[in-house]
This record gives structure tokens, sequence and C-alpha cells, in this order.
């Protein structure tokens, strides 16, 4: 039995570098979404990069279109003066883009109520 059990509210997250981000629950609409999103990026550049260059832009653009939709809040984050810097759409996007282990760690959190309640209903 698959359990309809995904979180509703949003939630802060702990991520690498004392980052710490409040995201909104992530739906199945917004994760294919994302998946078109990733689709379309491959889809542009074609066989004009290797295999595992293709798998990282694949990871980027889904983590970066994610960022975009989940991210409600942040802290800190900041600009190359250590100031806070504003959340914005591009900063969410920015913030995937400049740290691997956040991007990674962000993917993980957003994906994990999906693997667990698959897995309930498999069991």
């Amino acid at each position: 039995m698959l359990r309809l059990n995904l979180p509703t509210e949003p939630a802060w997250a702990e991520m690498p570098h004392g980052v710490r981000l409040f995201l909104r629950p992530a739906s199945a609409a917004i994760l294919t979404a994302a998946d078109i999103a990733t689709d379309k990026a491959l889809r542009s550049v074609g066989t004009s990069m290797d295999e595992d260059s293709r798998l990282g832009l694949a990871i980027q653009v889904r983590a970066e279109h994610l960022a975009r939709a989940l991210i409600a809040d942040w802290s800190g984050v900041g600009d190359a003066d250590n100031n806070d810097l504003l959340l914005t759409l591009d900063n969410a996007a920015l913030l995937m883009r400049s740290s691997p282990e956040i991007m990674l760690r962000f993917l993980d959190v957003v994906r994990a109520p999906f693997d667990r309640a698959t897995a309930e209903g498999n069991a």
C-alpha cells in the first residue's frame, strides 16, 4: 500500500557550510516540471558533451529548477562582502551552482519523502 503522508508544510533543512533552507513541500508536479526542464537542457546541448558532463548538467539543471520552486527562505547565505544575500529566484539557482555539497544535499532532502513513500509502499 502506498501511504500518502508527504509533507504539507514548509520546513527548515540543514545544508553544508552553515546554510539553512526553508523549503516548501515538493509535489509530483514540481518534480515532473524539473524533469522536463532537465530534458530540454539536455536536448539543447545535443551530443556536444560527454556522458559525465551531460549527467552533471542534468543534476545542476534539476537542482536549480527545484531551488527556484521550493526555497521560501534561507539563512547563512552571503555575498562576496559577507552581507546576507537576498533570496531571489536567480540567487536560489546561484546557490545550487556555487556548492556541489549543498546542491547534492538539497536534492537528497527534496527527494527523501518520495523515496520513503515508495519504499513503504513496496514493503
